[in-house]
């Protein structure tokens, strides 16, 4: 049996399009969900498999872009500088 392909925290970060502090955190259990890992001594990894199931939590469903989300909300009004 061939062991799974391992990713390291940087390139799970940029797959998922998060920060490489909010992965440990999650992977680590501090904040949920939880993200499957492993920790090989002082080296955190994520298993091929693990961060497919990772990506599919993650997919958005088709639909407005987040900003258009936000209906309801005022938009900010800017300040005008005085001449």
């Amino acid at each position: 049996m061939t062991p799974l392909p391992t990713y390291s925290p940087a390139q799970v970060a940029e797959m998922l399009g998060v920060s490489e502090r909010w992965l440990y955190d999650h992977a680590k259990g501090h904040e949920k969900p939880e993200i499957p890992s492993r920790q090989f001594g002082r080296t955190l990894r994520f298993r091929s498999d693990d961060v497919e199931r990772i990506q599919e939590m993650f997919a958005r469903p088709a639909g407005p872009p987040a900003s258009v989300a936000l209906i309801g909300r005022r938009p900010r009004r800017l300040k005008e500088k005085a001449a």
